[in-house]
């Protein structure tokens, strides 16, 4: 992920990684690397939980300063060198919309 973009090869469905169509290198590196191994599964699906409830804490609060952190931390997970920030970007900016439009 730190030479090529991972998304023009993969996409993501939940908490699994899949090859585009036809690409044969996807899949094999896919199944080389176990990217849909239990472990990796069970640590995506607790990212998930974890963007979730900071965006949620993030909407509630009466803090400008709480609510700031919360917003650094749910950008600080799609950074493009984050853990799984292939799974987290699309997440993260769908939160980060719906704040700001909440806000608005």
């Amino acid at each position: 992920p730190y030479t090529e973009d991972p998304s023009q090869n993969l996409f993501v469905s939940g908490i699994l990684i899949l090859p585009n169509l036809g690409n044969e290198r996807a899949e094999a590196t896919i199944n080389a690397v176990e990217l849909n191994r239990k472990e990796l599964r069970n640590r995506r699906e607790d990212l998930i939980y974890f963007i979730k409830s900071t965006a949620e804490s993030a909407i509630s609060a009466n803090s400008p300063a709480i609510k700031a952190t919360r917003l650094a931390a749910l950008k600080a997970c799609s950074q493009q060198d984050a853990v799984f920030s292939l799974i987290c970007e699309p997440i993260v900016q769908e939160y980060i919309s719906a704040i700001d439009e909440q806000a608005t």
